[in-house]
């Protein structure tokens, strides 16, 4: 369960990090 968890929070923090493409899709001007 703890490793599960962990696995978890790394997959969030890496999909906050790598779609900065969001920020702009998010604004279609």
């Amino acid at each position: 369960q703890q490793q599960q968890q962990q696995q978890q929070q790394q997959q969030q923090q890496q999909q906050q990090q790598q779609p900065p493409a969001a920020a702009n899709v998010r604004k279609p001007g």
